[in-house]
């Protein structure tokens, strides 16, 4: 299973963010992110970034986040761990 830090990252990679851009989001290197959606990519067997995508849209209540919300998740560490 992920990692609430990983479907946090998997949350922006469905709205088409850049790592780079998830790494400003959430306030973690680009490095960081880099190596934890190589990581995600392997534990759910997806092929990149666009498979994940739909893997996260077709499965989001799975990870608790609603359609409506349409994968918006705390942009932050501190509001994720509360």
């Amino acid at each position: 299973s992920l990692t609430d830090r990983q479907v946090q990252i998997l949350a922006h990679i469905s709205e088409k963010r850049t790592n780079i851009e998830i790494a400003d989001i959430m306030g973690y290197s680009e490095s960081t992110i880099r190596q934890e959606t190589i990581r995600i990519f392997e534990k759910l067997q997806l092929g990149g970034r666009n498979e994940a995508r739909k893997y996260f849209l077709e499965n989001r209540e799975r990870f608790g986040i609603s359609a409506a919300s349409k994968g918006e998740v705390p942009s932050s560490r501190e509001e994720f761990a509360h």
